[in-house]
């Protein structure tokens, strides 16, 4: 887990990353993540507020990245990966109040609220160990 409080200086890539897709049903902090998303280099980014968006989005679009809140109003955030992540490994970053109610083995988690540079430290662990949902058995 990447405490808010991280401050480890991570090294911002100089091309655009591709997509990244925020399942987040709160709009301010969808609004924060996309922000930071956007700061790593991702030049489109889609926001999801339910599953059922999330796994539509990422059919449509293949990111290249998934930020996701455990807990939605409409469905789980949780299962939402699952099934994103059922043919593909993916980076993803679970982004949450509660950090220690996770239950995807081996994602990365990081609590609200978030500092920037914990943020960052959160993507390139998220992107050096890609998410599968082969994983959870």
């Amino acid at each position: 887990m990447i405490s808010p409080q991280d401050t480890t200086q991570v090294a911002l890539p100089a091309e655009q990353c591709g997509h990244a897709l925020i399942i987040e049903d709160d709009e301010l902090i969808a609004a924060s993540i996309e922000a930071e998303v956007r700061d790593l280099g991702f030049g489109s980014v889609g926001v999801a507020r339910n599953e059922r968006e999330a796994v539509i989005f990422a059919s449509q679009q293949q990111p290249q990245l998934i930020t996701v809140d455990a807990r939605l109003e409409e469905g789980s955030g949780v299962s939402a990966v699952l099934a994103i992540c059922a043919e593909r490994a993916l980076p993803v970053i679970v982004v949450t109040g509660n950090p220690f109610q996770v239950t995807l083995p081996g994602v990365v988690t990081l609590g609200k609220p978030f500092s920037s540079a914990a943020f960052r430290a959160a993507y390139e662990q998220a992107k050096s160990r890609p998410f599968s949902a082969a994983l959870v058995q």
